[in-house]
């Protein structure tokens, strides 16, 4: 995936049913350690992340991803949010 208008990249693409269908940005964060950040859904910084990432590929929603230790993998799809892409991108 190419760079946004930030330098920034995605970490890859998600995909609902055939990609023909739907593709959306995928961010990962490696968050061992940070369980209590995630522990009410993922923290806001990422969340901005990715609205800026669903903003510059022009879909509808996409997902953030965080490996939270030896635990479990949060796994969060995301919606796009005409108000936060206006924060993420003013």
């Amino acid at each position: 995936m190419g760079p946004d208008r930030r330098g920034a990249r995605c970490d890859g693409l998600a995909a609902e049913g055939t990609l023909s269908k739907s593709i959306a940005p995928l961010e990962l964060k490696f968050a061992v350690g940070s369980y209590a950040e995630w522990k009410d859904g993922p923290p806001r910084k990422h969340v901005m992340q990715v609205q800026a990432q669903i903003a510059c590929t022009g879909s509808s929603w996409g997902a953030l991803a965080g490996m939270l230790g030896p635990g479990p993998l949060a796994c969060h799809d995301i919606e796009a949010d005409p108000e936060l892409i206006e924060l993420a991108l003013p």
